[in-house]
């Protein structure tokens, strides 16, 4: 568990927010409100895996009191909270998306007996030129 503080511009003002951080490897980080513009948010981080992947899934929760105020409080604060949110999950969505593209090889099925052995290597390199190990077993064409 880890403390964090980070400001947030709301129109002229600046909020500053501390709250807890809890990392539950390797698939969910929570967040819980302890000082704040609000008095109640909770939110979650989660990563299942899918078919074919793994999906992101963020929730929050925004809590006021005061009744009416708390009510016109909470319509004021949905929106750069929302856009907060939206900041801090761009570079996250960019790097994954990247890194998935990055690690799709080989484009081509492995099938060493119908690709020359030059051109199956060349498959099984990274973009930065590591060899990657192949997971697949492969037997010598004959």
């Amino acid at each position: 568990m880890a403390l964090a503080a980070h400001f947030t511009p709301a129109g002229r003002l600046t909020t500053t927010t501390v709250e807890t951080v809890r990392f539950e490897r390797p698939h969910r980080i929570s967040f819980r409100l302890l000082r704040g513009p609000v008095p109640h948010v909770v939110e979650t981080y989660a990563l299942r895996e899918v078919a074919g992947g793994t999906e992101f899934v963020y929730s929050g929760e925004l809590g006021t009191d005061l009744w009416a105020l708390g009510a016109w409080w909470a319509d004021r604060i949905v929106a750069p909270w929302e856009r907060a949110v939206a900041t801090s999950l761009a570079p996250i969505q960019a790097e994954s998306e990247r890194r998935a593209g990055a690690n799709s090889w080989p484009r081509e099925p492995c099938l060493p007996s119908t690709i020359p052995e030059r051109r199956h290597e060349r498959l099984h390199r990274r973009e930065s030129g590591r060899r990657r190990r192949c997971l697949r077993r492969h037997e010598r064409p004959r």
